[in-house]
């Protein structure tokens, strides 16, 4: 930091908007304008985990602009403050840190769904297996594939510390 340069970093203050856009001077001889289907989504994207999702940008679509300016002085100050974000992402992190049974319960979460799935599929070729006719051989196959389906969900549960 060079030293004629002030800390600006203030107290976050609820009442001021976190995105700011000031025109103080605006001067023009001529201004046409012609829009069509004006959108505007302004977000802000951020992710840790499944636990915290928060999203910030701007998303702007516009079917159509004709814009005619002549003799334009202008001056503009856009402030975007992201020290929230920043903070609420620094306060999951300390939450998750002293509390790692949240990332246990995460994982223990994403097992089980896994492990379910994998069951499911085991019924379902099972089923297949019993649909098919013949000289047996499918159902053979069908049931090895049934068996190792359902081996993979025992293991997956083992691993996530159920039973």
């Amino acid at each position: 930091m060079m030293s004629d340069e002030v800390e600006t970093r203030q107290e976050y203050d609820p009442d001021e908007a976190d995105v700011f856009l000031d025109v103080p001077v605006l001067k023009l001889d001529e201004l046409k304008i012609e829009a069509e289907d004006l959108r505007a989504h302004v977000s802000l994207s951020a992710e840790v985990l499944s636990l915290l999702r928060l999203n910030v940008g701007a998303d702007v679509t516009l079917g159509k602009l004709e814009l005619d300016l002549k003799g334009v002085d202008a001056q503009a100050l856009l402030k975007v403050r992201l020290d929230q974000v920043a903070a609420i992402i620094k306060q999951v992190l300390t939450t998750i840190d002293q509390n790692p049974r949240i990332i246990e319960q995460v994982v223990q979460q994403a097992t089980t769904t896994a492990g379910g799935a994998v069951d499911r599929l085991g019924g379902t070729v099972e089923r297949t297996g019993e649909e098919i006719s013949g000289d047996g051989h499918g159902l053979s196959v069908a049931g090895k594939v049934s068996d190792v389906a359902k081996d993979l969900a025992k293991k997956a549960a083992t691993r996530s510390g159920g039973t």
